[in-house]
């Protein structure tokens, strides 16, 4: 299977583009995770999930801390 980050700009998009075939990722997560409405072109859903990382803001550039399902689910 091939998967490429949808958000190549973050430290997980990056580490997941630089694997080769064969390679396993590991992913350990602690923290929140909840639900949120989804964008506005995102027609296909009503909520989006994601997972807030320690430095996660409600407004501001801390709201760019949190992972949401696509940059998981690919």
């Amino acid at each position: 299977m091939t998967m490429r980050a949808r958000t190549s700009s973050s430290r997980l998009g990056k580490e997941v583009n630089k694997a080769q075939t064969g390679d396993t990722i590991v992913f350990s997560y602690a923290g929140h995770g909840g639900q949120e409405p989804a964008p506005p072109d995102r027609h296909d859903k009503i909520h989006i999930e994601s997972f807030l990382l320690g430095h996660f803001e409600p407004n501001g550039p801390g709201t760019r801390e949190r992972i949401v399902d696509d940059e998981v689910l690919g």
